[in-house]
């Protein structure tokens, strides 16, 4: 039986913590089948999936012909390609989330005139620290960093109308980074 199904307490975790129990860690099983099997894959592995379960393990199932066919392609065709599956296929994207969700990892975005980049970062990481995974000297010389929804963003569209709603505030180095925050970051080096 793996130690991470026993449900250890906080404390029993960090006093076997030393021991580097390869069970202790977070599981996640990447399963690759076949397109057929993929939409009602519980009912066609029971056995599989009540094993992963047991074990409190998360799974993300794959096909790994379908994403080799949507390698190549473009967004569109993409969408069009995953339409005439005929069910909703999440493959990859189904995988990350569930890495996201054992790591405790959070997105948030940075925005320039050039790119948009997206960021992992630990859960209840403070906006200094986030900072930081931009650039040491960006923590060093943290002054605030002005923060945006994502998804208030999407309907807005615009920065200086983000600002001109009031949906820009301005945070300082202690302020919990959110899932899908936008930050501008000021600091002086």
């Amino acid at each position: 039986m793996p130690a991470s199904s026993i449900g250890l307490t906080p404390e029993e975790k960090l006093q076997v913590k030393e021991l580097g129990l390869m069970t202790l860690k977070p599981m996640l099983y990447v399963l690759n089948t076949d397109e057929d099997k993929i939409e009602n894959f519980e009912k066609n592995f029971p056995e599989l999936t009540e094993y992963i379960k047991k074990r409190k393990a998360e799974y993300a199932v794959i096909s790994a012909r379908i994403e080799s066919e949507m390698m190549d392609l473009g967004e569109e065709e993409r969408a069009d390609y995953l339409k005439e599956l005929g069910f909703e296929y999440k493959g990859f994207d189904e995988f990350i989330m569930h890495a996201y969700k054992l790591l405790d990892l959070i997105t948030f975005f940075t925005s320039g005139s050039d790119e948009c980049r997206a960021w992992p970062i630990l859960r209840n990481s403070k906006a200094e620290e986030a900072a930081g995974k931009i650039h040491s000297d960006i923590q060093r010389g943290f002054i605030r960093a002005e923060v945006m929804k994502f998804e208030e963003f999407k309907d807005v569209k615009d920065e200086l109308k983000m600002k001109e709603k009031g949906l820009v505030r301005s945070e300082g180095r202690d302020y919990i980074m959110q899932d899908g925050d936008i930050v501008y970051f000021k600091f002086n080096v």
